[in-house]
């Protein structure tokens, strides 16, 4: 009976697979400033992004690009940073997955070491990826049956549907100013990320306002602080053309910096502040809520009726991002052997693992590498340390299994607790980003058949039963709750036991 049948479609998202793994890489690092002796590393960090994803049958292949500073001293140098890049690939295991799915994933740098070879040094680094896959498919479910008089349950389902995306690429260009006193010889490195502050949906695409915000590092001409950290917050505006966009829709905007630059400006008293250059990629997917009334239940009180087949679907019911801070304390021991510590210069940390639970509130626990810069009492040779610590955290927040997780650090600062110990201090950052899926059953076929109905018209007496709903009961004695109503004028609260008059149609009666 399908040429009787109203369809509409609606986007079913099914989790196929998730998994994780960890590649190592290895590679070189040039240590160009110096000329005599041998580095020291004081230093080292990373991050690791993402470039392509490429799906076959039950494997991901995920290509990225790891990116490293290497803070060092050196004989002749106080300190000197150098940079490097590295492309990695990994093939993971994900079965089940097959072209065309829809695959999302995140990589980190979970470890990094390295020694020294006079002017260079050996990086060695642990990359860990994590993806899932979901099958989207188009499901034809049943909105109306046109030639039987039909008494209906009916259920309105929504769904979050994509609608369009688009990426643009912008220039971004600031000048920060550095406090008051500060004079910077060289900036060493930053630390630079770009987020939105607010999305607005136009027709025909998307404007976004942010920040950039920078963590800079520089090399100072005093001798009791030879290197300073400078915190900065820069606002941008930028645009994404979509065509499909229009206003009332939502977007999801992803932003990432690349090729960034700090350039030094100096006047008559030196350098006062630096000019800030950047790539910024702006992507953007625009969804739309949509929603349609389905049939939940049906029959007839004619001598045609139907049933339903319903099929169990995952839809898209919203998107899900959850953000929350926690700030964390750890201590750091100077090791035994070292000269105590005399000043502090800088405080870096790096999650090295973490594993989260979710089933109350977001509770991690893992290892965190802390580095501390300083100076040893009586000296003017910069020194570190690295030590992995443990750490525990709670976020107030609830996060989906299936949702992708991200933990970073940042406003990372140090007190010195005595002249072996040192306080770090840093705030977490943890996002959950996902998709929040609804099961729904829904009609997808439908087949007539004939009803037994009595040979005449009858008056017969209905018992209530538990579980027993006005639907129901008309449903299973083949008549209507507008009748029940008629004749059990207070049925609209019943309870079992409960006497109803109920009227069954005959074959020759009316319908």
């Amino acid at each position: 009976m399908a040429e009787n049948i109203t369809r509409e479609s609606i986007l079913s998202k099914d989790l196929i697979c998730s998994n994780q793994k960890e590649s190592q890489l290895e590679f070189q690092v040039l240590l160009p400033e110096i000329t005599q002796g041998e580095a020291q590393v004081l230093f080292t960090d990373g991050t690791a992004k993402i470039r392509a994803l490429k799906a076959q049958a039950d494997k991901l292949t995920i290509d990225g690009e790891l990116e490293t500073v290497t803070v060092y001293s050196g004989t002749d140098i106080k300190a000197a940073c150098a940079k490097a890049s590295k492309t990695f690939s990994i093939d993971m295991e994900m079965p089940g997955l097959l072209p065309g799915h829809e695959v999302s994933a995140s990589a980190s740098l979970e470890k990094i070491s390295c020694i020294t070879d006079v002017s260079q040094a050996k990086l060695n680094t642990v990359i860990s990826v994590k993806a899932t896959a979901c099958e989207l498919s188009q499901v034809q479910v049943i909105t109306d049956i046109n030639d039987i008089p039909l008494e209906t349950k009916r259920t309105s389902v929504s769904a979050r549907i994509k609608v369009g995306e688009g990426s643009s690429k912008a220039l971004v260009d600031s000048v920060a100013e550095l406090p008051f006193g500060l004079t910077s010889k060289k900036i060493l490195f930053d630390r630079s990320t770009a987020a939105p502050v607010s999305v607005s949906v136009i027709d025909g695409g998307v404007t976004i306002s942010g920040i950039v915000t920078i963590d800079a590092y520089h090399l100072t001409p005093l001798l009791d602080k030879p290197i300073a950290k400078t915190h900065h917050v820069l606002p941008f505006d930028t645009a994404i053309d979509i065509d499909s966009a229009r206003q009332g829709q939502s977007a999801k905007v992803t932003l990432s910096l690349s090729d960034t630059k700090l350039t030094l400006q100096t006047d008559d008293d030196g350098a006062s502040s630096f000019l800030f250059e950047g790539k910024l990629t702006s992507h953007a997917v625009i969804e739309d809520q949509t929603s349609i009334s389905v049939i939940e239940d049906a029959y007839s009180t004619g001598i045609s009726t139907v049933d339903l087949k319903m099929r169990e679907i995952n839809i898209k019911a919203d998107s899900f991002l959850r953000t929350a801070q926690y700030q964390l304390r750890l201590n750091a021991i100077l090791p035994k052997e070292r000269t105590p510590i005399g000043a502090l210069l800088a405080c870096f940390a790096r999650p090295v693992y973490y594993d989260i639970d979710k089933t109350g509130n977001a509770s991690i626990t893992g290892s965190m590498d802390v580095s501390i810069v300083y100076l040893p009492e009586g000296s003017t040779k910069i020194e570190s340390f690295t030590q992995e610590l443990p750490f525990e955290a709670v976020f107030d927040i609830r996060c989906p299994d299936a949702c992708m997780d991200e933990l970073t650090v940042k406003d990372i600062d140090a007190v010195l607790i005595a002249t072996d110990q040192v306080e770090a201090r840093m705030t977490l950052a943890l996002k959950c980003e996902g998709d929040m899926t609804q099961s729904v059953l829904v009609p997808t076929d439908a087949v007539r058949r004939e009803n037994d109905l009595p040979e005449k018209s009858m008056i017969s007496v209905y018992f209530v039963q538990n579980g027993d709903t006005l639907w129901s009961i008309a449903k299973n004695c083949l008549t209507t709750i507008d009748n029940l109503k008629r004749f059990n004028p207070d049925c609209t609260h019943i309870s079992p036991g409960d006497k109803l008059i109920l009227l069954k149609k005959g074959r020759g009666a009316l319908t």
